[in-house]
């Protein structure tokens, strides 16, 4: 049996005691599980802190990490033209230069639908799951975007999403 000293008097007393037998103090003892828990969070911590992809302060790092998602939406191009086909589907034809530094995937297209009165009524969106290099141009000639509202008179679209290629 192995013996520990009691945190209040100092006496000697078993390892499994939950309070000294001489002078009553309780024995609280880490258990293992605390201890698992606690060189688990010590490890996250220290890779959170000493990662290479941790959020850095200022702009001195900035420039070798590349855009973000939104600075790479910025710097994508979409010119299109579209019509009905059998007075239901919406087909356009899309050309996407991306004027970006870096490579960029899987844009997502959305066309928002207008009324003769201008209110919004319908809207679309599909992915084209393609690599865009950077500075490249690439076009997509009777693109298919799907069903659309019967009084829709004009669309507006855009690149709404994209992944960075890291």
């Amino acid at each position: 049996m192995a013996l520990v000293e009691c945190r209040e008097c100092g006496s000697q007393i078993s390892k499994k005691a939950k309070e000294c037998p001489h002078c009553g103090a309780p024995q609280r003892r880490t258990s293992a599980l605390t201890w698992f828990v606690a060189v688990i969070a010590v490890f996250m911590g220290a890779i959170a802190i000493f990662s290479p992809d941790a959020p850095v302060q200022g702009d001195q790092n900035r420039l070798d990490r590349g855009p973000t998602r939104s600075e790479a939406l910025e710097g994508m191009e979409l010119t299109f033209t579209w019509e009905r086909s059998l007075d239901m589907f919406m087909v356009a034809d899309l050309s996407i230069t991306n004027n970006n530094a870096v490579d960029v995937k899987d844009l997502e297209i959305t066309c928002v639908h207008f009324a003769k009165s201008g209110t919004q009524i319908d809207r679309n969106r599909r992915e084209i799951f393609e690599i865009f290099p950077a500075g490249q141009t690439r076009s997509y000639p009777d693109f298919q975007m799907g069903f659309m509202h019967s009084q829709a008179d004009k669309s507006a679209c855009s690149i709404s999403d994209l992944s960075l290629i890291q």
